[in-house]
């Protein structure tokens, strides 16, 4: 007699072929598709947000050493993007000194890109970011904070839907929020290389046609975007290993397991520049899914 239990990974297979599926079978319905809305953790989003933005001064490094300037100033208006009148304001409550250190390294960053020989990076302003974001981090998170698996597996959510939505922009179209983990971030939109794409606090609108477009785009039009989403991808797997896995119950070692299995999946997926419906089907089905219930993360 078989066994009546289905077991977890086949669950969550069933999940991915059922995601994935809604892009052939939905026709032209109009509706919207919602995400979980956890609870907004201000000290999570911080951490997420100095990690995004070392991720495109890297990634400006890495391509004036490459001598593509023109990619480099698309990674700076994303990093422009990101450090808002808000943001900024908000970090200055605190510490009036380091918001203010921060906008000159992004300006700096600019005057650089601006004035850059070929082949020429920016370790310097690097590195003085890296100085800045640990001191920007004793300041404005309580160590509590920093020791808690919640605020450690909501910045790591916060970080998978970036990718989502970077590798989504990068084909040139819509992330598929069907089981996104939506921390609330601060009104801004950031520019991606011309191409608007607001944060996870809007609703992600898409009709069937939509979701049909974004099945047939199969070629990358938005490198910086790509870029992004890659280097991110790598940023995600480090925390995971580093900051979630040991906050893992042993009763949940399955589901841990196959979100590490899923994060491998993804990094081999946007390596191979494959179709945003396959990195859909592994965010919304293996990860995502699996840390709302391995953490028990809070719903607005």
């Amino acid at each position: 007699m078989k066994n009546p239990i289905v077991s977890y990974k086949q669950s969550h297979l069933f999940i991915i072929s059922l995601i994935t599926g809604l892009i052939a079978l939905i026709g032209g319905y109009n509706f919207n598709i919602y995400g979980h809305e956890f609870a907004e953790d201000e000290s999570a989003s911080f951490l997420a947000l100095l990690d995004k933005m070392q991720v495109e001064l890297n990634l400006i490094n890495n391509d004036l050493l490459a001598n593509n300037q023109s990619l480099a100033k698309d990674h700076f208006n994303q990093l422009n993007g990101l450090y808002s009148k808000h943001i900024k304001d908000e970090i200055a409550e605190k510490n009036k000194r380091i918001a203010n250190e921060i906008s000159m390294i992004i300006n700096d960053t600019g005057t650089n890109l601006n004035a850059a020989e070929p082949n020429t990076g920016i370790e310097n302003i690097l590195n003085n970011f890296n100085d800045v974001s640990l001191e920007a981090i004793t300041v404005r998170i309580t160590p509590d904070a920093l020791n808690n698996a919640t605020v450690h597996a909501l910045h790591f959510g916060d970080l998978i839907n970036y990718i989502d939505l970077a590798y989504a922009t990068a084909f040139d179209t819509k992330p598929v929020n069907v089981s996104a983990i939506d921390i609330h971030h601060e009104e801004e939109e950031t520019n991606m290389t011309g191409t608007d794409i607001h944060h996870e606090e809007e609703e992600t609108n898409m009709t069937g046609t939509d979701i049909e477009h974004a099945e047939e785009k199969m070629n990358i039009t938005n490198l910086a975007s790509y870029q992004t989403a890659k280097e991110l991808t790598n940023i995600a797997i480090d925390l995971y290993n580093s900051n979630l896995k040991e906050h893992v119950s042993i009763n949940a070692t399955e589901k841990a397991d196959s979100i590490e299995a899923g994060l491998q999946q993804l990094k081999e997926i946007i390596e191979a520049k494959k179709p945003y419906k396959d990195a859909m089907g592994i965010i919304h089905g293996l990860i995502q899914t699996n840390l709302k219930e391995i953490f028990n993360l809070p719903v607005q």
